[in-house]
């Protein structure tokens, strides 16, 4: 078993790490620049913008299919290039639309989370498959329950978990959750008990 385990390793392996602390918090803002946004959704997608600004609707729309695997499909996430390195971020409820910042901080959070994710698959992650690259990433994302409504923490903690498991057969990553949530433990132990995470 240890030979299956990336951890335990037997040849030179580089690890890069990746912290994510969702943001759900921001400024009383409509329009964004690159270094707002960057805290809001990371670098990778900040990247995949300055490369080509158009890209914006395709982070909307995987921002807003994970969104929709937690039950959360009549949110709809709406990132438009502006001019120059300006977006506006706004959120459509069923048939309301209103700017990003007006939204709950629960809300903004699972967003920021599901950006950095997003992010990170894109650009990193499909770098490294498509290379071959041995290296490692470890994601780490901190505090994840953060402003995040208790009925909504136990499906992202499965959304997680199958993040995960979709990258484990090439071994690209690892995610660790920092966590003071009761709630986030509990729902590891079940998903434990029944056999979707090893331990």
């Amino acid at each position: 078993e240890d030979a299956q385990n990336p951890l335990i390793l037997n040849e030179k392996v580089d690890f890069d790490t990746t912290i994510i602390r969702p943001d759900g918090l921001t400024s009383d803002k409509i329009v964004y620049n690159y270094t707002e946004l960057e805290n809001l959704f990371g670098k990778d997608i900040v990247n995949l913008l300055k490369k080509d600004s158009s890209f914006s609707s395709r982070i909307s729309q995987l921002i807003n299919n994970k969104l929709e695997l937690i039950g959360m499909g009549d949110y709809t996430l709406i990132l438009s290039h502006f001019k120059g390195s300006a977006f506006s971020l706004e959120l459509k409820f069923k048939d309301q639309i209103m700017p990003f910042n007006s939204v709950g901080a629960g809300t903004r959070s699972l967003i920021s989370i599901f950006a950095h994710l997003s992010g990170f698959e894109q650009l990193t992650l499909s770098k490294k498959i498509k290379s071959s690259l041995s290296v490692y990433d470890i994601l780490i994302i901190r505090e994840p329950e953060n402003f995040v409504h208790p009925s909504l923490v136990g499906k992202l903690i499965t959304f997680l978990v199958d993040f995960g498991k979709k990258y484990e057969s090439n071994g690209s990553v690892k995610i660790l959750i920092e966590t003071h949530s009761e709630i986030i433990l509990r729902k590891i132990q079940v998903l434990i008990k029944d056999n979707n995470i090893k331990k």
